[in-house]
């Protein structure tokens, strides 16, 4: 996932925000700083609204797209699957693998699949259905050697 924080635009926001201000013309009780509030939730909403497109390689052309969100925190990621009021929700089924998560039990049969940015833990993953969204936690597996098998090279000489 690309760096939320972009410190050349937030330098240049601030270089920009203060271009025409010398230092005594600065009133520290009257100063508008809307402007850094404006940029803090800008940034938040980007980092919690990871909207991924759900790759449809099995779902016809003729299903809608299930929206979905995808939040990578530190040591989670979790998708909130949005469910629209026309699908029953009870016959939706998850499959998982360490890089696919498979939603199944759409109208006419139709399932989709949404392409994770990590590996995860497919044993300690837990979903919960409330107000038409579907959340999928699922813990990221560490990026370390630990998560490779040793393959045994034999040398023909």
């Amino acid at each position: 996932m690309n760096n939320l924080f972009d410190q050349r635009q937030f330098n240049k926001l601030i270089k920009d925000q203060l271009a025409n201000t010398s230092s005594s013309d600065i009133d520290p009780t009257n100063l508008d700083l809307s402007w850094i509030d404006k940029y803090v939730s800008e940034t938040l909403d980007k980092a919690f609204s990871r909207t991924g497109t759900i790759n449809t390689r099995e779902a016809p052309s003729s299903t809608e797209q299930l929206k979905t969100d995808l939040l990578d925190i530190h040591h989670y990621l979790i998708a909130k699957i949005h469910i629209p009021k026309h699908i029953d929700h009870k016959k939706i089924k998850l499959s998982i693998n360490a890089t696919k998560l498979k939603i199944r039990g759409l109208p006419e049969g139709d399932s989709q699949m949404v392409d994770l940015p990590t590996q995860i833990d497919t044993h300690d993953t837990k979903a919960i259905y409330k107000d038409h969204i579907l959340e999928v936690r699922m813990p990221k597996l560490p990026d370390n050697d630990d998560n490779y098998n040793h393959v045994k090279v034999h040398f023909d000489e």
